[in-house]
């Protein structure tokens, strides 16, 4: 039978129908279409198909040999509800009726196949199928991302026709291309085929790695596995994608006769292998299904991440257990990649897997050649765009201090690439200048640093938007999100800049302010550690003082945005195994190894530190000194690039309330560094950098915050859009002042207050006249007379007596 597509239709209640291809197995996306009629379906499916071809998409998984027969059967599911906020089975049942799609195999047993839910399975006998279904239906209700009864219900006839379009006749069939689904089908399903690919795009290799030293690996009968370690960035994915055009030139040349053929590339990862696997036994039989197809074939499976491969899915086995005895009995051949760091925990955890390969190892490009390297790579993605010599030496020097969280050549690449979509999405003409080529400057010592020569003369072929090195950095800044006089040689900020940029926001802690400042200082300066996090500092003090408003800053600071910081309440880890949490992986994650690894430059804000468990601090002491944490895959997350801000109240009910200040500054900040010290291990206390005590607020301090939340709320958008201005009288900022402290809670009432005394007034105000435009509106106190003239319609009073928020 020759091979042609399926389409399963579902007539809706209006008549319409939707029309979509049906994959013989796992796939990323099945096309579908909606219309009033067949013709119309089959129209937009034969689009979709055309598109695919021309893009040179594989649609081989679509492919059919074989007749699909429609059945309906009746099965019953005991319902979910909640009932004070647990799940709870009903006791009644429920009869759903659920089409199915089967075929007969020819080596026995049944294909069965439901279309709405992207389920298959293979059963012996298909009377069985009611019970399977039903089985199925009830775990989908009680899984994780449980599906809802309704999802269920029938939404119409459903029918699957065979479709043989004329756009499949357009599919070319090259000369060494591999074998289609018939011989692959389950690698179709879950990999592609580098080797094909390399031969259809254009690399954009600037320097190919060498890899004559390495083919002894893969000349042999069954190529040796190999394992690639290196940091992130390093060139890894680059030496495959290298090998599969050393193997395209391969099968495009001429071969002796009986020469053997090159290998071909399949290349998956952990997570497609199990993509789609429900049910007990489906990920392991296709795991052995892949082992087969690629016994004694010669071709290369590769695999991305050797960690999550290790990873124990269901029956204490994981995906390694089923590749490995293929691997040593010389079956399957392998490419993985992974971290130095993960190797060495490798070596004592998987030792046998370990011993299975051929490790390659590959160092990161010194900094010193990727300028060349850099102005390769730029005029062959994008000519227009030129970066003078100076720009790229900039360049270089941001990413080697401000991004240790990946290696070069990487992450010079992926800058470049965001540089050149950025200039083809925003208008730049503030920050790049258009001009002809014309020689560098004759005081730019852009030459060679080691010759001592004359710098050559930089000029770039037409018309080009020049990047000089200030814009270059300029540019970094968005890229990175921190502040252009934090990264600049060319602009000053020593402690004193930082610690004034702080105090702008964090009213009353001037010494906190400042050894914060002396942190970041460093950082600018490249002084820190660059095995350890940019800072890990620990701020102490009464609550309500201004240590998450310190935090804060720091992250409006460093990457322009109070958003960039990660917080975690840690009283929400303080049980056994809540560790845990931490290293969670996996889609919809937001744990905090899932959040660092998407975003390396950040700020993590470990609020009430000293109530997590002791589990939390075991894994802290690897970040806080070696800048690292493994997650729960067994992958490796850098730190490095983050700042680590730590909160706490220890100490605070030895020294008194958070009052007006009874004792010390240098009495309170001894009693909280001793308190400290008594909490914490020796071990994690000597890895935080500072102890940042905070002191108790003055009235003056209050009053100042007062000023400062009222300049913010003035320039609200409800305000600014309307010209609104406000006018908030002496009286009524003391009072408000008075109000917004609380004697062990300190200010945190003061935001609270102005929200519901100012804020809430001011919006029935505005409610009441929506057409007010470009006017002053007051605030005074209850003692205070009314407004002048006609003001008094615009006017907040506040209350006689103290609210009940304030008490």
């Amino acid at each position: 039978m020759k091979p042609s597509l399926r389409v399963y239709f579902v007539t809706h209640h209006d008549g319409k129908l939707t029309g979509t291809l049906l994959a013989r197995g796992y796939a990323e996306r099945a096309p579908a279409v909606f219309g009033a009629s067949e013709a119309e379906v089959y129209a937009g499916l034969e689009q979709l198909l055309a598109d695919m071809i021309v893009r040179e998409e594989p649609i081989d998984s679509f492919l059919w040999d074989e007749a699909l027969n429609v059945r309906t059967v009746e099965i019953e599911v005991h319902p979910l509800a909640v009932v004070h906020k647990r799940w709870v089975i009903g006791k009644d049942a429920i009869s759903l009726r659920l089409a199915f799609a089967w075929s007969k195999l020819d080596k026995g047993g049944y294909r069965v196949v439901l279309p709405r839910f992207d389920w298959w399975f293979i059963l012996e006998d298909l009377d069985i199928a009611p019970q399977v279904l039903s089985q199925a239906v009830s775990t989908a209700l009680l899984g994780e991302a449980a599906r809802s009864l309704f999802d269920f219900r029938s939404l119409g006839p459903e029918r699957i026709e065979t479709w043989s379009p004329p756009v499949l006749g357009r599919r070319k069939r090259k000369r060494g291309e591999p074998p289609s689904w018939a011989a692959f089908p389950t690698l179709h399903a879950v990999a592609e085929e580098l080797v094909q690919h390399a031969r259809r795009r254009r690399s954009r290799l600037v320097e190919p790695p060498d890899l004559r030293g390495h083919a002894h690996l893969w000349e042999r009968e069954t190529p040796a596995s190999i394992l690639l370690v290196g940091g992130p960035g390093v060139g890894k994915t680059t030496w495959v994608e290298a090998l599969a055009r050393e193997f395209s030139r391969r099968r495009r040349g001429s071969r002796p006769a009986g020469a053997r053929t090159s290998p071909r590339i399949w290349s998956t990862s952990a997570e497609r292998i199990i993509a789609g696997m429900m049910y007990l036994g489906q990920w392991e039989q296709r795991c052995l299904d892949m082992v087969h197809e690629l016994s004694h074939e010669g071709d290369y499976l590769y695999v991305g991440q050797l960690p999550p491969l290790l990873d124990v899915r269901t029956a204490r086995s994981s995906i390694a257990d089923f590749f490995l005895p293929a691997i040593e009995a010389d079956e399957l051949s392998l490419i993985a990649e992974c971290h130095p760091h993960e190797y060495q925990q490798l070596k004592t955890k998987a030792p046998r897997l370990l011993a299975a390969f051929t490790t390659v190892k590959i160092a990161a490009t010194p900094a010193v050649a990727m300028p060349g390297l850099l102005r390769a790579y730029q005029a062959r993605v994008n000519p227009k765009l030129a970066l003078p010599p100076e720009a790229l030496r900039r360049v270089v020097q941001h990413l080697e201090l401000f991004r240790r969280d990946s290696c070069f050549p990487g992450k010079g690449f992926r800058f470049l690439d965001w540089l050149n979509q950025e200039q083809g999405l925003d208008e730049t003409t503030a920050l790049v200048e258009r001009a002809r080529p014309e020689p560098d400057d004759p005081n730019d010592d852009s030459g060679s640093e080691d010759s001592g020569a004359a710098p050559p003369t930089y000029t770039p072929p037409g018309e080009v938007t020049l990047l000089r090195a200030q814009q270059a950095s300029a540019a970094f800044s968005r890229y990175t999100g921190l502040p252009l006089e934090l990264i600049s040689e060319e602009s000053v900020a020593g402690p004193e800049t930082i610690a004034a940029r702080l105090r702008a926001g964090v009213v009353g802690q001037d010494q906190s302010c400042a050894t914060a400042a002396r942190v970041l200082a460093r950082f600018k300066a490249g002084l820190d550690d660059p095995e350890r996090p940019v800072g890990s500092l620990f701020f102490v003090g009464p609550t309500g003082v201004g240590k998450t408003e310190l935090a804060k800053q720091l992250a409006r600071y460093m990457f322009g945005a109070a958003d960039r910081m990660i917080r975690l309440d840690m009283s929400e880890f303080m049980l056994p195994g809540s560790a845990q949490r931490l290293l969670a992986v996996g889609p919809g994650v937001e744990s905090l190894a899932e959040k660092v690894r998407q975003q390396p430059l950040s700020l993590i804000l470990l609020d009430e530190i000293e109530k997590a468990h002791a589990e939390v601090f075991d894994l802290l002491l690897a970040v806080l000194g070696e800048g690292r944490m493994t997650d729960a895959g067994g992958s490796l997350v850098d730190f490095r690039m983050t700042l680590i801000v730590m909160t706490s109240n220890l100490g605070v009910s030895e020294r008194g309330a958070a009052g007006f200040g009874a004792t010390s500054a240098r009495e309170q900040a001894k009693g909280f560094d001793a308190a400290v010290r008594r909490h914490f291990r020796p071990e994690f206390f000597n890895r935080i950098d500072f102890v940042i005590p905070f002191r108790n607020l003055a009235p003056e301090d209050i009053r100042a915050i007062v000023e400062l939340e009222l300049a913010k709320m003035s320039k609200r958008t409800g305000l600014a859009r309307r010209e609104l201005r406000l006018s908030v009288s002496d009286e009524a900022r003391a009072t408000l002042a008075d109000w917004g402290w609380h004697p062990t809670r300190g200010a945190r009432p003061l935001k609270r207050v102005l929200e519901e005394q100012v804020m809430a007034p001011l919006a029935v105000l505005l409610a009441r006249t929506p057409t007010l435009r470009a006017r002053t509106i007051h605030v005074l106190s209850a003692s205070e007379g009314p407004a002048p003239s006609e003001a008094e319609a615009l006017t907040v009073v506040l209350p006689a007596q103290r609210p009940t928020v304030a008490r």
